[in-house]
């Protein structure tokens, strides 16, 4: 009997959408999602890194949009690469104006090679 990881991640995510799906909580204030990442590659090793996801709801009254949302992402492989990007999004830092920014710095072992 062969063992797959794939059918079982699947089933996983139905049941915890299953689970979440009558849930009608307003959110207020800050919200913090931290998703960590794991793979590998043969070119670039393996990669370590996280992306961090800050959202601000403000008091609720606006639920399910957000008053500032902000991601940081990370990552770093064991040859030598590395990752960073950063993202910022809202409609109320500017009254009127939606202001989205993103930031990326990004260093590569294979750039030499290409």
């Amino acid at each position: 009997m062969k063992f797959h990881i794939v059918p079982i991640i699947i089933v996983i995510c139905i049941f915890s959408s299953v689970i979440t799906y009558g849930e009608n909580k307003i959110k207020k204030g800050w919200s913090v999602t931290p998703f960590p990442s794991i793979t590998y590659n043969s070119d670039q090793g393996l990669e370590l890194g996280a992306l961090l996801e800050f959202m601000d709801y403000g008091k609720g009254n606006i639920f399910p949009k957000y008053r500032h949302k902000l991601d940081i992402e990370g990552s770093w492989y064991t040859k030598g690469s590395m990752h960073f990007h950063t993202f910022y999004d809202s409609e109320y830092l500017i009254e009127g104006i939606r202001v989205t920014a993103s930031a990326s710095y990004k260093r590569s072992t294979m750039y030499p090679f290409m």
